[in-house]
């Protein structure tokens, strides 16, 4: 990200994520990684010709998007329950009924940045346009919290800086020519 997210991390974006649970950074991410990934999309369709463009373009909230409920976060951690009446990623929802009425939805644009708290009653619809929609998750811990579960090193911990602490983590993923993509930098990771 660039110093653009910083700016709209501080003060009332802070206090905004800690009232409502989210916060959306507009223009953060610097137009050349958008380039790159665009460069990346290139490249895929090369590698994979069975794949339409329109699979790899950008992904737009737009008919369909995600949503979260402002200010649930506060609430008590709602318990899952298995759902398997339609496709999703987990196979699971939330055991509570929820009131969409109070939802926002997250319509992002490339360069955009949407953060939520772990916590935050959130979801879509189910995906029925030929529009990729895609997320990513990560999730920062200290290195003084320990990771219990009992697979180590836990397959998504990855140590990125400061002494590693009580944990165990992954090896950091390392660049190959020819079967990577190549990224500015992409050196170092050899």
């Amino acid at each position: 990200m660039t110093s653009a997210a910083e700016n709209q991390l501080s003060g009332d974006a802070v206090e905004a994520f800690e009232r409502d649970g989210y916060v959306i950074c507009r223009g953060v991410i610097d137009e050349s990684l958008i380039n790159e990934v665009n460069d990346h999309v290139g490249w895929l369709q090369a590698r994979h010709p069975d794949v339409r463009p329109e699979q790899l373009g950008h992904a737009f909230l737009r008919d369909d998007p995600f949503w979260v409920v402002p200010g649930s976060h506060r609430g008590p951690v709602a318990e899952m329950r298995d759902n398997e009446t339609v496709e999703s990623v987990l196979g699971k929802e939330i055991a509570v009924e929820v009131d969409e009425s109070q939802a926002v939805d997250m319509v992002l644009a490339p360069g955009d940045v949407e953060v939520h708290h772990p916590n935050i009653v959130h979801g879509s619809n189910a995906n029925t346009s030929p529009n990729r929609r895609c997320g990513l998750t990560i999730r920062y811990i200290p290195t003084s919290t320990r990771i219990t579960d009992p697979e180590v090193p836990y397959p998504s911990a990855f140590h990125l800086q400061g002494s590693p602490g009580v944990n165990s983590y992954q090896p950091r993923p390392r660049y190959v020519e020819g079967r990577d993509f190549p990224f500015a930098g992409c050196s170092e990771w050899t």
